[in-house]
């Protein structure tokens, strides 16, 4: 791999351009500011849910990944499961075995966004750490190893048979 590419696979630039990625004022922000231009004009605050009805609140804010990873299909997503805020840790290496998962794994809060509080998990000690200091259901699941991650934005007007990729990043 040339210099070129690894500076083009750095986490520095590959965070540089995924908005996810930047501090939460900077992102949310603008956005608050045009939410509440587009709230005035439409008369209502949530007017945005309407866009995506299958997911409370549109998908703008607070709603659980795992109830939104089960509504795509097995084949296309990692293999995981939902630990209740509470749960004790034996049960959760129970889940874990049964599963049959191997490090590294991932744990990551049901409820947040860009990345907040999501982990690599390379053994039990630090399964144990994340569990000690968790107070919010979580998601465990299973680590993939491919090279690249995308995230994509497809919008479909309901009277539509197809629609559109609106956005694709790696």
């Amino acid at each position: 791999m040339t210099l070129v590419d690894r500076f083009l696979r750095s986490n520095f630039l590959i965070k540089l351009r995924s908005w996810e990625y930047w501090p939460f004022g900077i992102v949310q922000a603008p956005i608050f500011i045009y939410w509440l231009w587009l709230s005035a004009k439409a008369r209502s605050f949530l007017f945005f849910s309407a866009s995506n009805p299958g997911i409370l609140t549109g998908g703008m804010f607070g709603e659980s990944k795992f109830e939104v990873l089960n509504k795509i299909p097995d084949e296309y997503k990692p293999k995981g499961f939902l630990v209740k805020h509470g749960t004790p840790s034996h049960e959760v290496w129970q889940q874990i075995e049964s599963a049959g998962f191997n490090y590294p794994i991932i744990f990551k809060p049901d409820l947040g966004e860009r990345g907040w509080m999501v982990k690599k998990i390379k053994s039990k000690e630090e399964a144990e750490q994340y569990i000690a200091k968790c107070n919010w259901d979580f998601i465990v699941q299973e680590y993939v190893h491919l090279p690249l991650e995308f995230s994509v934005f497809y919008s479909r007007h309901p009277n539509q048979s197809s629609g559109k990729e609106c956005r694709q990043s790696p």
